[in-house]
């Protein structure tokens, strides 16, 4: 409502749960909103998704490392998949669900490297849902 009030024109059209913490009644209730939505559980989105629970793998501190974030990469790649990264913020001292600046310059090099398209949440999402 908020958002709603301050941008008038903004259309929202993704969620992340906050936590993570998703049930069916919430999932409901969100799918009438958003027609995305993603949680925090780690994964690649391929075949037939859950566009209510998206799978997302979140960058926090030191965690995944580079080289479990290079294996997330080529099996992307592999199974013509698509990963959601996320993060709370990307500063250089980054909190306990941040990213430092370092860290997060690092994983845009593996994925520039992988030749992997970088697409908002919502645009990868009509890509996955429409592409043939």
């Amino acid at each position: 409502s908020f958002l709603h009030e301050a941008l008038p024109d903004l259309r929202l059209t993704s969620f992340a749960y906050p936590y993570g913490d998703v049930r069916l009644p919430q999932k409901r209730l969100i799918a009438k909103h958003f027609p995305i939505a993603r949680g925090i559980w780690p994964g690649l989105n391929a075949g037939r998704m859950d566009f209510g629970e998206l799978k997302a793998i979140g960058l926090e501190r030191d965690r995944p490392s580079l080289a479990e974030i290079q294996d997330w990469l080529d099996r992307a790649k592999e199974r013509n998949a698509w990963l959601i990264f996320f993060t709370h913020d990307v500063p250089n001292q980054p909190s306990e669900y941040g990213c430092g600046v370092a860290a997060f310059a690092r994983i845009v090099e593996l994925v520039a490297k992988a030749a992997i398209k970088v697409l908002p949440v919502k645009n990868a999402a009509g890509f996955a849902r429409f592409a043939s």
